[in-house]
């Protein structure tokens, strides 16, 4: 899976760096491409329509709450009405620890992850969650991903 990516959906740079410091530990095949706000990676899942609506769809997504232009529930909530993304894998990480966050993830079938505040706790829960993440990803989800990537 030369190609195979993870849609990083982060808009604080310091969260950007320390998560993709702890993708780049894991032994993996796979590359990180970011989206910086909700707007960016909707574009980059295509569903605004246009060029991108063919485009290669990621393996994960690792989708923060709190970003500009349309919020990280939003964004799943788009993933899950558009027909060529609603199997993604979507795993919400956000240092929001809202009840009402959490229900509407898991009611939008993401797992849900807080952010730890200590460096090396969220390094390992990166890890965590990517090698958990990967191994259970829906069967057709994956095979979606993977023509898409032929």
């Amino acid at each position: 899976m030369p190609n195979a990516f993870i849609l990083l959906a982060e808009d604080s740079e310091d969260d950007e760096k320390l998560t993709l410091r702890a993708l780049r530990d894991l032994p993996s095949c796979y590359s990180v491409r970011v989206a910086r706000d909700g707007g960016a990676a909707a574009e980059m899942l295509g569903l605004r329509g246009g060029a991108n609506s063919n485009a290669p769809l990621p393996i994960l997504v690792l989708l923060d709450i709190q970003m500009p232009k349309i919020n990280g529930l939003d964004l799943l909530q788009m993933i899950r009405d558009e027909g060529r993304t609603n199997l993604l894998n979507v795993v919400v990480f956000s240092s929001s620890n809202r009840k009402e966050d959490v229900d509407r993830a898991h009611g939008l079938r993401a797992e849900y992850r807080q952010k730890p505040m200590e460096y090396s706790e969220y390094l390992d829960t990166v890890k965590s969650v990517v090698s958990q993440a990967l191994p259970s990803f829906h069967p057709e989800a994956s095979a979606l991903s993977m023509a898409r990537l032929a």
